[in-house]
């Protein structure tokens, strides 16, 4: 898919595949940083992969080193003129869910929707955690502030020669919070 807007530049690709056993997976490619990435069972960091192309030896190998320079005009340039456009052919079918099956299209859905609902929960709980710490910060200043307050009336009260225990009766600080002042 091409990018949404002019800062999203180049191709996205979420590409689902099917082993020789039967077995699927997605392989999904970002080109920036995305938070929680990293909590996906595997991947792998393109920019780690330093083989040249002479040292892919496997078919894996080399479908990373593709990956990785794809950007390069030098790994298309080379490709015969009917190889290039067989292969950009098959590259603009992969992302396009008109090419799915139903059964095929009702797993990407129910994938996308898997994954919408996983993010929207984050983010609820990033709002929701947000809130009550910016509340719980609220109180919490609130609260040293008027310990504040009270520990610089005690200690004109006590200046003027009041008992400790008049001073926790004017201020309703307790012993403990009067602590600072007996030194």
């Amino acid at each position: 898919m091409p990018g949404e807007t002019n800062d999203l530049r180049g191709c996205i690709f979420d590409i689902y595949c099917v082993t020789d056993d039967g077995k699927h997976f997605i392989v999904e490619m970002q080109n920036r940083w995305v938070p929680f990435f990293v909590n996906r069972f595997i991947y792998l960091s393109l920019p780690f992969f330093d083989k040249s192309e002479e040292e892919c030896e496997i078919g894996f190998e080399k479908l990373i080193y593709v990956l990785k320079y794809m950007e390069m005009d030098e790994v298309f340039k080379n490709l015969p003129l009917a190889e290039q456009k067989k292969m950009l052919d098959h590259l603009a079918k992969l992302p396009d869910v008109r090419f799915l099956s139903s059964e095929e299209r009702e797993k990407y859905d129910e994938s996308i929707k898997a994954v919408d609902d996983y993010y929207s929960g984050l983010y609820g709980s990033y709002v929701e955690g947000e809130k009550k710490g910016i509340a719980k910060g609220i109180a919490e200043g609130r609260a040293e502030g008027e310990l504040s307050k009270g520990l610089t009336i005690a200690r004109n009260l006590l200046s003027m020669g009041m008992s400790w225990s008049q001073i926790m009766q004017a201020t309703g600080l307790t012993e403990e919070e009067l602590k600072p002042l007996q030194a």
